[in-house]
C-alpha cells in the first residue's frame, strides 16, 4: 500500500491477476460441465459400446499387464492373448500413451472404472486453460479465452470422434503445441523476446505429445513443430545479422538475458524442465518400442485409404445442412465421420477477415508458418497429394480428413489477428451476424450428438464375465469371432460381420481368457497367414459380400464342418465358446447347445447383441497347451 492508503500498481496487478484466474477457472469448469453432461453422459464405469469404443479400456487394460520398467519403460508386444491360438505382434493398435499410463495406473490401484470419461474431460480443462495461458500475454485475456473456446466446444469434429474414435477427441497437447508455435513464431516475426519459459513449454509439449496418439494426433504436433522453429531460428539469425553478431553471440545474448528469468522464476522453469525431462524418459522408449515393433510387421501396399474433399469446409452446421446431411452426404460421399474438414464457417469467416488483417498491416509473415501447416494438412491425400508423407512420423497416415483435428486452433489462431472498431455501427452488425451463426452451428453439432447413448453393463454382464473367466481353460472361442484390420487385411475373409462384431476381443479384460481373434488399426498380412492356412475362413458363409452389410450366417455347419470346429476347439485349451445367436443362421444356435451343451451364461453386448457362454463339455479333455499347427482344410 502506498503512504496515502491507495493500493499500488502491483497490488492492482495482483488483483487483476485473480481474477483473471477465478474468470479462467470458472469459465474451464463451466464448458467440463457441460461437455459432461452433453457429450460423455455416463460414468458410472468401463468406457465400452459399438464399433471402435471398446479397444481403447482394451488397450488401458493391455499396457496394465504388459508394461515393464527395467531397465527403461517398454511394452511386451508380442504374446497369444489374441490371434490365440497362433499369437501375434500387437503393435499396431490405437495407442495414446499419456491415457493408457494414467488408465493402467488407475486399473491397478482402484480397479475397473470410468477412467477414460474422466481423461476425456481433464484434456477439455487442459486444453481451455493452457490454450489462455499461452496466448494472454501477447493477445490479451479476452482474445486468449475466446480462443480456447473454439479449441473446445467449438471442435466438433473432435468431440463428434467422442467415443469411437476416442483418440481423436483427445488432443490437448497436440493443440497446445500449435498454440505455442505460433506465438514463439509471432515474436520471432516482430523480433520480440522469446523467454526460456516459453522455449522450456515448448520443449516439454514436444514430448508431452508422444503420449497422445501416435498416428496422427502426436504427428500433427511434430509437423507444426517442424513448420515453425525454422522459422524462428531463421527470424533470429536474421535480427543477429542486423546487429552485427554472429549466431553464436546472438545465443550468448539471449542465455544472458535469461538469466533475470532464472532468478525470478527458478520453480515455474525447473518444473517445465523436469516435465521435458521425464515424459522424454517414459514416453521415447514406448515410442519406439511401438515403432521398432510395428517395423517387423510387412503391411504389403494394404492402405484402406480414405480422402476428404477440400470444399467441406465450408460446409456449415445448420439444420438440414451440415456435414452428415442427406444433402451433403450426396453431394461428396468422401468422408470417414462427421465434421471431416468442417470446421464451422463461422470459424472460417473469422480466419479469412483475421488472414485478411494482417496482409493488410504487413504482419502476414507471422501467419505464414502456421498457414503452411494448415495447408499441408487439409491438402493432403493419401495418395494423390501425400502432402504429410514427407514427414517419417506419418508414414502410416491413410484418413486425410483426421487433419480436422488442428484446425479449431489453427483457424482460430488466425482470428487473432482481427481488430475492431466497436464504435462504428457496421462492426457491430458483422461481429453480431459471426456470433449469431457460431451459436447455430455449434447448437446443431451437439444436437447432432445427442443420438449417441452410452452402454451402461448390468448384472447379467459381471455374471457372464465370471462365468468366463471362473471356467477351466487359458482361451475362449468367438464364433463368429473377427481377425482383422482397419487397413482391409483380413476383413472380408476373417471377419465377415466387421459391421457388428470387430471389438469383441476386448471383452478379454474382463474375462481374462485369451481370444482367438482381435481388430488392429492396420494388420500386416502375415499376420492372419496362419488362419488362412488352416482354413478358419471356409467355415464363414455370411449374407452379404460386404463386411459392412453383412448380417449373419447363411447356414449352419454340415457333418464335415462340425467334425473341423469340434478338432479346432478340443485341440486347444478352450474354456469354452463364446456363441453370437444372432449373427448364425436361424436354429443354428440350438444345433451348438445340441453338440457342446447348454448356455451357463447370457448377456447382451453393443452392437453385436446376444451371447452366450457355452463351456466346454464336464469330462471332456482340456490340453495343456495350445495347437498352432492345426490344420481345419488338408491343403
Amino acid at each position: 500500500m502506498s503512504v496515502l492508503g491507495a493500493p499500488t500498481q502491483a497490488a492492482r496487478d495482483a488483483r487483476g491477476a485473480r481474477r483473471e484466474a477465478l474468470a479462467v477457472a470458472a469459465l474451464t469448469c463451466a464448458v467440463v460441465a457441460f461437455m459432461a453432461v452433453v457429450v460423455v453422459k455416463s460414468a458410472s464405469g468401463t468406457l465400452l459400446g459399438p464399433g471402435d469404443t471398446n479397444q481403447y479400456s482394451y488397450a488401458v487394460d493391455y499396457v496394465a499387464r504388459h508394461l515393464r520398467f527395467a531397465p527403461w519403460p517398454t511394452i511386451d508386444l508380442e504374446n497369444d492373448d489374441t490371434f490365440y491360438p497362433y499369437g501375434t505382434v500387437q503393435a499396431l493398435q490405437p495407442w495414446q500413451l499419456e491415457r493408457d499410463l494414467s488408465g493402467a495406473a488407475l486399473l491397478r490401484a482402484f480397479g475397473a472404472g470410468p477412467w477414460l470419461q474422466l481423461y476425456f474431460l481433464a484434456s477439455i480443462a487442459i486444453t481451455l486453460a493452457g490454450t489462455h495461458a499461452a496466448l494472454r500475454r501477447d493477445f490479451g485475456p479476452v482474445r486468449a479465452a475466446l480462443a480456447g473456446v473454439a479449441a473446445t466446444v467449438g471442435a466438433y469434429y473432435t468431440i463428434h470422434k467422442y467415443p469411437t474414435h476416442y483418440p481423436l477427441a483427445v488432443v490437448h497437447w497436440t493443440t497446445l503445441s500449435v498454440a505455442v508455435d505460433f506465438v514463439l513464431v509471432h515474436r520471432a516475426a516482430r523480433a520480440a523476446r522469446i523467454s526460456l519459459g516459453l522455449v522450456l513449454a515448448r520443449a516439454a509439449l514436444l514430448f508431452l505429445a508422444l503420449g497422445q496418439e501416435l498416428g496422427y494426433v502426436a504427428g500433427f504436433a511434430l509437423t507444426s513443430f517442424s513448420v515453425s522453429v525454422p522459422f524462428v531460428v531463421g527470424a533470429a539469425l536474421q535480427r543477429a545479422r542486423r546487429d552485427g553478431l554472429s549466431a553464436r553471440g546472438a545465443l550468448r545474448r539471449w542465455a544472458s538475458s535469461c538469466r533475470g528469468e532464472v532468478r525470478e522464476r527458478p520453480a515455474v522453469l525447473a518444473a517445465l524442465a523436469l516435465a521435458a525431462l521425464l515424459a522424454a524418459m517414459i514416453y521415447v522408449p514406448l515410442a519406439a518400442c511401438v515403432v521398432a515393433a510395428s517395423r517387423r510387421l510387412d503391411l504389403g501396399g494394404a492402405s484402406g485409404v480414405f480422402w476428404v474433399n477440400q470444399l467441406r469446409l465450408f460446409i456449415p452446421f445448420l439444420p438440414g445442412v451440415h456435414p452428415d446431411s442427406t444433402l451433403v452426404r450426396s453431394m461428396f460421399g468422401d468422408a470417414e465421420g462427421v465434421g471431416e474438414d468442417s470446421p464451422g464457417l463461422w470459424l472460417m469467416i473469422v480466419a479469412a477477415i483475421g488472414v485478411a488483417q494482417a496482409a493488410r498491416r504487413r504482419e502476414l509473415a507471422a501467419y505464414a508458418p502456421l498457414l503452411v501447416f494448415l495447408f499441408l494438412s487439409v491438402a493432403y491425400h493419401p495418395r494423390a497429394f501425400p502432402t504429410l508423407r514427407v514427414f517419417p512420423w506419418f508414414a502410416f497416415n491413410r484418413v486425410a480428413g483426421r487433419a480436422t483435428l488442428v484446425l479449431p486452433i489453427g483457424l482460430s489462431l488466425c482470428g487473432l489477428a482481427i481488430r475492431v472498431d466497436l464504435g462504428r455501427r457496421a462492426t457491430r452488425r458483422w461481429i453480431a451476424a459471426v456470433f449469431a451463426l457460431a451459436l447455430a452451428e455449434t447448437a446443431t453439432a451437439y444436437a447432432l450428438k445427442s443420438s449417441y447413448e452410452p452402454f451402461v453393463p448390468d448384472a447379467s454382464f459381471d455374471a457372464f464375465m465370471t462365468a468366463v473367466r471362473d471356467a477351466p481353460g487359458e482361451a475362449v472361442l468367438d464364433w463368429p469371432f473377427c481377425a482383422a484390420g482397419g487397413n482391409g487385411v483380413g476383413t472380408e475373409r476373417l471377419c465377415p460381420y466387421y459391421g457388428r462384431n470387430a471389438t469383441i476381443y476386448a471383452y478379454e479384460q474382463f474375462h481374462r481368457k485369451k481370444v482367438v481373434g482381435q481388430y488392429f488399426s492396420r494388420l500386416a498380412p502375415s499376420q492372419i497367414a496362419p488362419y488362412l492356412d488352416a482354413g478358419w475362413d471356409r467355415l464363414f458363409a455370411p449374407d452379404a459380400a460386404d463386411p459392412h452389410v453383412a448380417r449373419r450366417e447363411t447356414r449352419c455347419f454340415g457333418d464335415r464342418e462340425w467334425r473341423l470346429f469340434d478338432a479346432a476347439f478340443t485341440a486347444s485349451p478352450f474354456a469354452g465358446i463364446d456363441l453370437y445367436p444372432d449373427l448364425l443362421a436361424p436354429g443354428c444356435a440350438a444345433r451348438f447347445h445340441e453338440r457342446y451343451g447348454p448356455p451357463a451364461a447370457t448377456t447382451t453386448l453393443p452392437g453385436v447383441g446376444p451371447v452366450e457362454f457355452i463351456p466346454r463339455p464336464r469330462g471332456a479333455p482340456l490340453p495343456a497347451r495350445a495347437d498352432r499347427a492345426l490344420r481345419l482344410f488338408a491343403p
